[in-house]
């Protein structure tokens, strides 16, 4: 497998691709906790969670919260597609 040349902005392209449509919850949840280090702080500045959420495992339940969001509403706007 190549190495990751650029991670923050792979990051960047999974979280905007999402957003758009793309349904990769679980790759980019699992590249999140994979390269933590280098991603909570790009997250952090997208989200801008409470200064006292610190904790790696409140930063992880976070992004999981925000993916579990995008997925919901998502979902919703794919049930009310098919209505019509």
């Amino acid at each position: 497998m190549p190495t990751k040349k650029n991670t923050v902005k792979a990051y960047r392209y999974l979280n905007k691709s999402i957003c758009l449509g793309v349904t990769h919850f679980d790759v980019i949840n699992k590249f999140f906790v994979e390269n933590f280090d280098i991603l909570s702080p790009i997250f952090t500045e997208m989200r801008k969670p409470p200064a006292e959420m610190t904790f790696r495992k409140e930063i992880e339940n976070l992004h999981d919260a925000y993916l579990n969001e995008l997925q919901e509403t998502f979902s919703a706007k794919l049930g009310k597609d098919r209505m019509y």
